[in-house]
């Protein structure tokens, strides 16, 4: 049973997080709490729950999406309101497996690409809502995100 780990940077919107997490592993794949609370379980690869070590969760990326030896992967919702994932030891090497994520050795690695898609997500949002025109790439060996934003206003 690997452990799981809670990452350090704090996301402020579930529905964001939800929408990012939906973009990386399907439509479909966050179940989330009735009201964004930690009410619903994580478990194990083998169906185990970890209640136990990680306590209740807000929201959950169930295994089935990430792979099959994949335990789950929990939102938990922290007392000032934020939310944090949390990902097990062995799924530091799944997770980016499964998103073709070159070069995330360590939960912080793949804890920076979560907040990297999250914030790239809130910023096209943004610039789509005041009119510009997004263009995006990603780099095959250092998976950066590169977005080119444009607006023409006639004169």
């Amino acid at each position: 049973m690997s452990r799981f780990i809670v990452g350090q940077c704090r996301f402020d919107k579930l529905d964001d997080l939800s929408a990012t997490l939906e973009g990386l592993f399907g439509a479909g794949s966050v179940e989330r709490s009735s009201n964004g609370t930690n009410q619903l379980s994580a478990f194990g690869y083998q169906g185990d729950s970890r209640d136990d070590e990680i306590g209740k969760v807000a929201a959950v990326v169930r295994r089935k999406w990430i792979g099959g030896a994949s335990n789950d992967l929990p939102v938990i919702q922290q007392p000032d309101g934020s939310y944090r994932i949390a990902i097990s030891e062995y799924d530091v090497g799944a997770v980016p497996q499964r998103l073709h994520w070159k070069g995330t050795k360590s939960a912080t690695d793949v804890e920076n690409r979560f907040r990297q898609v999250f914030a790239k997500n809130q910023m096209t949002r943004g610039l789509s809502s005041l009119g510009f025109k997004l263009t995006e790439t990603t780099d095959k060996e250092s998976g950066e995100i590169h977005v080119v934003a444009r607006k023409y206003v006639g004169t």
